[in-house]
């Protein structure tokens, strides 16, 4: 029997879009304007809005679990009206964090599955690690002031940079783990 788990958060989920493109996350490519392909909300105060995630999809197969967990950019939703390098870098730290994030929640899933903890507990972490994307990137806006008090963002931009080395060994983009899934 073979149960197939497939998660998208919540932003893709809530501005579903035909044909979307998406960047996934690359330590070799920094985002430029040439990224920011969605129509400008003429309502919003920010300068850009960017919808970096992490998408997850799992399997449990018998004794494997297999699992893919990706930093996505979505292109085609993000956009920018004020273009400044300092507005790019506050973006690519969002992104940054997702991939962050993303290696985290690698780690974590492969203690889980050492530990023979089940579908259920492995599904549970997922939700957990969702709020926590949420919650850390609502943060680093606040804190930052959307890029705007520079002094945040450069403590940001360190602490971003400390823990991409940090969860370096994360980086993996597919892994398959043998085990007995209760």
């Amino acid at each position: 029997m073979s149960l197939r788990i497939f998660i998208v958060s919540i932003l893709i989920i809530y501005y579903p879009q035909k044909d979307v493109h998406f960047i996934f996350w690359n330590k070799l490519h920094k985002l430029n304007y040439d990224d920011f392909k969605g129509l400008v909300d003429s309502n919003s105060k920010n300068d850009a809005l960017s919808y970096p995630t992490v998408n997850v999809s799992i399997s449990f197969e018998d004794s494997k679990t297999h699992f893919d967990i990706y930093a996505i950019f979505n292109v085609d939703s993000s956009w920018i009206r004020a273009k400044s390098e300092s507005l790019l870098t506050h973006e690519q730290g969002h992104f940054d964090i997702c991939e962050i994030m993303a290696r985290k929640l690698k780690q974590r899933l492969l203690k889980l599955i050492a530990k023979k903890s089940s579908e259920s507990t492995i599904q549970r972490e997922i939700n957990i690690f969702y709020g926590e994307l949420k919650n850390i990137q609502i943060k680093y806006d606040k804190e930052t002031n959307h890029g705007k008090n520079f002094i945040y963002q450069n403590k940001w931009n360190e602490y971003i940079s400390q823990d991409l080395k940090k969860y370096q060994r994360y980086e993996m983009s597919k892994n398959e783990v043998t085990d007995d899934i209760k």
